[in-house]
């Protein structure tokens, strides 16, 4: 099987989010209303969810319901408390340097309402938000909103959450509208247009990550078949782009998930003839899910992947969920290069530099020396009269 980077966009894709952003750019409300009607077929009244709205979604969800919304909210919580990085600072020969951390100021979560309510991208992508320190969190949702994404933005208290969807949102939070305010950061799943916005638009607001279709890497030489197809067929019901693959020693094993998998032309069998083979095979596609469930052994050679599971009870549904960690994970070979979401990517690491007058003297040495290099007078000018004191 060969291992490739996923195509995020297409020449069609990208000039139909081009002109959607330059319309929001240069209209504001009036060209997400006039969107709303065109891809949703809903005429707005008002951008902004009123709060009584928030509410009442949220006092109508099954008592059940409530209960699992916040036990999942408190796995994240604890989890995003763990993650987060501490400022520190050091003496070292006439000067004190350090970092120092501050929240990102404003965070916009997109937050589709397609095929299936994404409840938990609204715990995943806010709480580790307000976790940081966040203090303004605004949430954009496609006109048609449905009632238990309402819901949850209500429980975290999210109360700026407004009805627009597709690239035209992601272009609103990046700008600014008359009703929806410019955001630093953006984070949030979403289809390709959505994807594309965020990647024309990074530079001038941060996102999370490019995400693309979802993936599973299976790892196991004698666990249960059922086991593994329903674990691969889990990630293969986001949609028919979705990867899911099973690898094994076991020719045997291969067999029976081939057979009951059958039917499925996105789920892939690989068989490899060592656990040296596996391990080479697992890092180079860094999957954004990998399950070892007989394979604990294989964790200190892995090197890239989103999210790893291991043993056959941790089913990646978990970690959708509830578990507490993230499922905003780097998709199409990016766990080479970065993890998942978290706590950490809503915080900025200040460098903070104090140099005493002995510090001075010390530095100037070093610093008067590269800058002469580089042939830049006014750097080893300003050095120089430090030196010179």
């Amino acid at each position: 099987m060969k291992i490739e980077g996923i195509a995020f966009t297409n020449s069609q894709v990208e000039r139909t989010a081009s002109g959607i952003i330059k319309k929001v750019e240069c209209e504001g409300d009036k060209a997400l209303c006039y969107f709303a009607k065109k891809f949703d077929r809903v005429e707005l009244k008002a951008l902004k969810v009123p709060g009584k709205k928030l509410k009442s979604a949220f006092e109508k969800l099954p008592k059940e319901e409530k209960k699992a919304l916040k036990a999942a909210g408190k796995n994240i919580e604890f989890f995003a408390r763990k993650q987060m990085p501490g400022a520190w600072k050091a003496k070292k020969n006439g000067f004190t340097a350090g970092e120092i951390l501050r929240p990102i100021e404003t965070v916009g979560v997109y937050v589709p309402a397609g095929k299936f309510p994404l409840v938990s991208s609204v715990l995943m992508n806010c709480i580790p938000a307000k976790i940081a320190g966040v203090k303004r969190i605004i949430v954009c949702t496609p006109p048609k909103a449905d009632k238990k994404i309402l819901a949850a933005c209500w429980l975290l208290g999210i109360k700026e959450v407004f009805l627009a969807g597709g690239a035209q949102a992601i272009a609103a939070m990046a700008f600014g509208t008359e009703s929806i305010p410019k955001v630093c950061k953006i984070v949030g799943p979403g289809n390709a247009f959505v994807m594309e916005a965020k990647r024309q638009l990074y530079g001038k607001v941060d996102i999370d990550m490019p995400a693309g279709p979802s993936e599973v890497l299976v790892y196991s030489n004698k666990g249960k078949a059922g086991w593994i197809t329903a674990e691969l067929l889990a990630q293969a019901e986001h949609d028919e782009s979705a990867k899911s693959v099973f690898l094994t020693i076991s020719a045997k094993l291969a067999k029976k998930v081939r057979t009951e998998t059958a039917r499925k032309p996105n789920i892939k069998v690989k068989i490899v003839n060592s656990e040296k083979q596996a391990v080479d095979f697992i890092n180079a596609m860094a999957p954004e899910h990998l399950v070892l469930f007989d394979g604990a052994g294989l964790l200190p050679r892995i090197r890239n992947a989103g999210s790893i599971f291991v043993g056959k009870y941790s089913a990646v549904a978990f970690g959708d969920y509830c578990s507490g960690s993230n499922h905003v994970l780097p998709t199409g070979g990016f766990a080479k290069a970065r993890g998942g979401l978290s706590v950490r990517d809503f915080v900025k690491a200040i460098a903070v530099q104090e140099v005493a007058e002995s510090g001075a003297k010390k530095l100037a040495e070093i610093g008067e020396t590269i800058a002469e290099m580089e042939g830049l007078k006014e750097h080893k000018k300003s050095m120089e009269l430090r030196r010179k004191v």
